[in-house]
């Protein structure tokens, strides 16, 4: 998550359409607060969906209202948002960032055990190791595994605890969503080019490391490195794979990896 902080000038055109109807409204919106002694946060996910002139006008807006009133402007999105959010306003090193990543073991154990002791439903040991592990701490798996666990329990009769039989009857079911959902949708999207981006990092790729150099794969390419970052932008913008430190890749995804070796295996 990236938290915009203090200090933005806006880099881009203002304003762009409904800026001023943006403005008057959020304006209008602090101050009814500030006479009930609160505040407001504007909250957006997906912010890198925005357009520059869009997100430009935006944190104008945002850091006006801030100085002179209780508002706050919080964004999310992809890893690369910093950069992007750096091509819409000047003095984006003033924004706090708060990068997120996967979830530990005891945090992804805490997201599957509260909600369900919320309801009075207990889960087995086997059950929670089971499921904690075929998420690999992705936020989206483990809600979706644990609530496929959850219906096959359900279908069993009243639930009081969530077993290991649960989680093997719902593993199924929770892994066909994410393969048409979530990988085949992001392969089917990607584009010639950037297919064979994705096979080269998977060849790259080996059991003691899930990253990869980006030399490397021009070079398993066959191509400049500056011919094909154009490529590497596009497949992080479109959040397939992500840059953890310079000079390296990764995918975004647990189990991506293997969905490539999959699909490269299917159209030989």
């Amino acid at each position: 998550m990236q938290v915009l902080g203090s200090g933005a000038n806006v880099a881009s055109n203002r304003p762009v359409p409904a800026y001023d109807d943006l403005a008057k409204v959020l304006a209008a919106l602090s101050e009814a607060a500030h006479e009930d002694g609160l505040g407001v946060a504007l909250i957006v996910d997906e912010l890198q969906a925005i357009s520059l002139a869009s997100l430009g006008a935006l944190v104008h807006v945002a850091q006006d209202l801030r100085d002179r009133l209780p508002f706050a402007f919080i964004g999310a999105g992809l890893p690369h948002l910093p950069s992007y959010i750096a091509k819409a306003a000047t003095y984006t090193e003033r924004f706090r960032y708060e990068p997120t990543d996967n979830l530990h073991d005891q945090e992804a154990r805490a997201a599957v055990l509260e909600p369900a002791a919320a309801e009075a439903v207990g889960w087995d040991d086997d059950a929670l190791a089971k499921i904690v592990a075929v998420a690999g701490g992705y936020p989206y798996f483990l809600q979706l595994y644990a609530f496929e666990a959850w219906e096959a329990a359900a279908r069993a009769g009243a639930i009081q605890t969530i077993t290991l039989a649960d989680v093997v009857a719902g593993e199924p079911v929770a892994q066909r969503q994410i393969e048409a959902g979530i990988y085949g949708a992001r392969f089917e999207g990607a584009t010639e080019a950037e297919r064979a981006y994705l096979f080269a990092m998977s060849d790259l790729m080996d059991t003691e490391s899930d990253r990869v150099r980006s030399g490397d794969v021009a070079r398993v390419l066959n191509r400049e490195l500056s011919a094909v970052s154009p490529t590497r932008d596009a497949l992080i913008r479109k959040g397939i794979v992500h840059a953890p430190e310079h000079g390296l890749l990764a995918f975004s995804i647990p189990g991506f990896e293997q969905y490539i070796v999959r699909r490269r295996s299917d159209e030989a």
